[in-house]
């Protein structure tokens, strides 16, 4: 007799992402119709990976990777640059052989193991450790919020969710080129320090303003 199976998806919410960014793109041009300063825009794109919350014996199958995306607003000061941001990681998924679990007990069990890939908001710092011609060598230190909601799934349509909310912190490093007075291009990698860490490495544009 052929096992049932049952698929457990992690999805991640944490604002509308149109009003979201609506309001992040407002609050910077506002500020900086109204401030004569140093603004920058980026764009990210790449590939985050993380690790299975615990191992387990029914486990069939499990994806820990997926595409990422980011979208940040900065403010230079003197010695470092302010930056907010939104980021979406992506989605992990893991599936179970189901035989012996309830649908409740095989959402807790996919609580436990699955790998989290998150979305969230961005607040940190960045300063320059190197800088040649137009070269440059750039850390990053910052905090991420998140809500993380997990989606289990049986055969027989039943659908259970949880939400998980936190704030963690992650590091970062960005080298590149710098184009023009106001555009570069950098490759980066952020770690971000969840109960699973988290990899992500991108692609950046950014454009100086």
């Amino acid at each position: 007799m052929k096992g049932q199976t049952m698929k457990g998806k992690q999805q991640l919410k944490v604002l509308n992402r149109p009003v979201f960014l609506s309001l992040l793109m407002g609050m910077s041009f506002y500020s900086f119709s109204s401030l004569a300063a140093p603004y920058s825009m980026s764009f990210t794109l790449g590939q985050a990976n993380t690790e299975l919350g615990k191992n387990h014996v029914d486990i069939l199958d499990s994806d820990k990777s997926d595409s990422s995306w980011g979208i940040e607003f900065g403010y230079d000061f003197e010695l470092a640059k302010l930056k907010i941001g939104y980021i979406d990681l992506g989605e992990g998924s893991v599936t179970l052989q189901a035989d012996s679990y309830t649908p409740e007990q095989y959402h807790e069990t996919v609580k436990n193991v699955a790998p989290v890939l998150i979305e969230g908001v961005t607040i940190g710092a960045e300063t320059i450790l190197f800088e040649n011609n137009n070269w440059f060598l750039n850390g990053q230190l910052g905090a991420v919020i998140w809500q993380n909601v997990i989606i289990s799934q049986s055969d027989s349509g039943a659908t259970y969710k949880s939400k998980e909310r936190g704030t963690e912190s992650y590091f970062g490093l960005s080298g590149g080129y710098q184009l023009t007075s106001n555009w570069s291009v950098s490759g980066q990698y952020r770690g971000y320090i969840l109960s699973e860490y988290i990899s992500d490495i991108s692609i950046k544009l950014a454009y100086q303003f």
